[in-house]
């Protein structure tokens, strides 16, 4: 695992930043999808 130390004033490193990023989009594209299947299969049945 990657280890990186806060440092006062410093802020986020641009890796953990953009790891953070990439698994929030992930989860959202999920629950679009999860909800727009769900809005589809209930059309349909």
């Amino acid at each position: 695992m990657m280890k990186y130390k806060l440092r006062e004033n410093q802020g986020i490193p641009a890796p953990l930043l953009a790891l953070m990023a990439i698994a929030t989009g992930l989860s959202v594209a999920n629950t679009v999808a999860s909800l727009l299947v769900n809005c589809f299969n209930s059309k349909t049945a």
